[in-house]
């Protein structure tokens, strides 16, 4: 019995120090490549923009750990609505109200989650939402800073696709000045 509780803790730990707790710009001042780090602030993974010399961002590259995939807009005639794939995972996330950018839906397997933009004197800060409980908040690390970001986790949200969604999302939804 106690290898097992041994063998379930170390397994705990390694899969603690895996979640993304960070995200911040590749490069100052440029956001067209993100790193996605953990609380040890050790490097996880990327966002990137397919095409960043084109100035396209209409398709991103994403690689988390082992996991890869990518994000990209859905239609060519509704520059609002993204579909996100991670390995064998697919989301899709649109605005709740057509062209405001402050309040997501995304949905996921059977769940239908909200993204949304809460009002914060303090700077941008981002909430995700499975029914009306609170699964993480998203805020700029610094005041009014949109180039690095903190997620704290109000529960387990065991799904990377989701957290890889609600990353995107802040970081290009974010604030008003568009990479």
């Amino acid at each position: 019995m106690l290898r097992i509780f041994c063998v379930w803790l170390f397994l705990f730990n390694a899969l603690q120090g895996q979640t993304i707790q960070y995200f911040q710009t590749a490069s100052p001042g440029d956001a067209r490549s993100w790193v996605f780090l953990n609380t040890d602030e050790s490097f996880l993974g990327t966002m990137n923009a397919r095409w960043p010399f084109e100035r396209r961002l209409d398709e991103w590259d994403l690689r988390i750990g082992e996991l890869s995939g990518n994000i990209k807009l859905r239609w060519t005639n509704r520059p609002d609505e993204w579909e996100v794939r991670l390995n064998n995972e697919f989301l899709t996330a649109q605005p709740i109200w057509n062209k405001q950018y402050d309040a997501w839906r995304l949905q996921y397997k059977d769940k239908t989650y909200e993204f949304s933009l809460d009002n914060d004197p303090e700077g941008y800060l981002w909430r995700l939402q499975l029914g009306d409980k609170d699964l993480l908040l998203i805020y700029n690390t610094f005041l009014y800073e949109y180039l690095d970001w903190t997620i704290d986790y109000a529960t387990d949200v065991e799904d990377p696709v989701v957290i890889a969604s609600v990353c995107f999302l802040a970081s290009y939804y974010g604030h008003d000045q568009k990479p």
